[in-house]
């Protein structure tokens, strides 16, 4: 099991933080419970929950024998919480968002994208505000349900996977692929999209994206 790289905490870091304090109430613990059974200083502890620093494998494995836990576990969970290419669930969610709101705005120059959004059935029902947008935007999941981030995936007309789920499954990978090439078409200021865009494989559409940005950059 590879050590947490010292320095600055990473996304991985992060995601290790977040595990350890679900552990710690999941355990009924109060922090100062679980400073004194793991038997690292509270100065030392709360600079790393803060994501000032990362945690130790011993860290966590003293950390997890304090929830009653593994470090294997904690590390599972850390690892769970993690999307593709050692991004957090958050970071994911937001690039995926960021993708389908270029897609969107080139499709519907003249409005209000995020503003529709809010003012929509969906987002009526499921309470979903300003704040929580701004949230997923920015990738804080914590202050969003699954509930609302299902809703947004509703009202841009994907799959709730896409914006509900890290896991890159088929689905998604279609979707994504599909999403490069019509913001690679938007950058050249082309309308009338197809909403499902182009058929083909999801390599071989994203092959098609870069065709179009290479030739838009010729263009230029």
């Amino acid at each position: 099991m590879p050590d947490v790289p010292a320095g600055a905490a990473d996304a991985f870091s992060q995601a290790v933080a977040r595990a350890i304090e679900d552990a710690k109430s999941a355990a009924g613990l109060t922090t100062r419970d679980l400073i004194k059974r793991s038997g690292l200083s509270a100065n030392y502890y709360y600079r790393r929950a803060r994501g000032e620093l990362p945690f130790t494998t011993n860290d966590m494995s003293a950390l997890a024998a304090a929830c009653g836990l593994t470090v294997g576990d904690l590390w599972a969970r850390a690892q769970a919480d993690i999307g593709p290419s050692g991004k957090s669930a958050g970071q994911v969610i937001a690039e995926r968002l960021e993708k389908l709101l270029t897609v969107a705005r080139a499709q519907f120059p003249r409005i209000d994208v995020p503003a529709t959004l809010l003012s929509s059935d969906v987002a009526r029902e499921t309470q979903l505000t300003a704040s929580h947008w701004q949230a997923v935007v920015d990738g804080d999941l914590s202050a969003v349900s699954v509930e609302q981030r299902a809703a947004v995936a509703t009202f841009f007309g994907v799959p709730e996977e896409y914006l509900t789920s890290v896991e890159v499954s088929d689905l998604v990978d279609d979707i994504d692929a599909r999403l490069d090439v019509q913001a690679a078409f938007a950058q050249t200021d082309a309308r009338g999209i197809s909403s499902r865009g182009p058929g083909g494989t999801p390599a071989s559409l994203r092959a098609l994206a870069r065709a179009i940005r290479e030739s838009n950059r010729r263009g230029q």
